[in-house]
């Protein structure tokens, strides 16, 4: 049976009418942090995060403790700035890629040796993609 665990983001620094994207406050980090602690005996979990900042700031713990076989970042997704989260997956020596429709472009330069498959793409491509980072396992901790 699947499950699927929904984490709403922590508390923001402000409400929609004084910041349209407020970040997370300090109880709202220390929340962020609860639900990584709760839901790291569950196992590997795919963590998927709307682009809003304290929405990714939820998602950095989760990022940071989480069982991860393979990461996908869309390098533009919804404007959305990867980097830190890349930067957490890439620090745990963890294998990922990168998707987008328009190619390398925008990839941040730091991963710049990382596969950026190309969309829209088939999943028989997607699975190339995958063995490829998998199977790369040399820079892996």
């Amino acid at each position: 049976m699947t499950r699927l665990y929904v984490v709403r983001h922590g508390r923001a620094t402000a409400g929609w009418n004084i910041d349209p994207d407020p970040a997370l406050d300090d109880v709202g980090r220390q929340q962020a942090v609860v639900a990584a602690e709760r839901l790291a005996p569950e196992g590997p979990l795919a963590i998927v995060s709307s682009p809003m900042r304290r929405c990714r700031q939820t998602a950095e713990p989760l990022a940071r403790t989480s069982l991860i076989d393979l990461a996908a970042f869309d390098i533009n997704g919804a404007g959305c700035n990867i980097r830190p989260i890349a930067e957490i997956v890439a620090a745990r020596g963890l294998p990922f890629i990168f998707v987008s429709g328009y190619g390398p472009a925008g990839r941040p330069a730091l991963f710049a040796d990382k596969p950026v498959l190309h969309k829209p793409f088939l999943i028989e491509h997607f699975a190339d993609m995958i063995n490829l980072a998998i199977g790369d396992k040399s820079k892996r901790q």
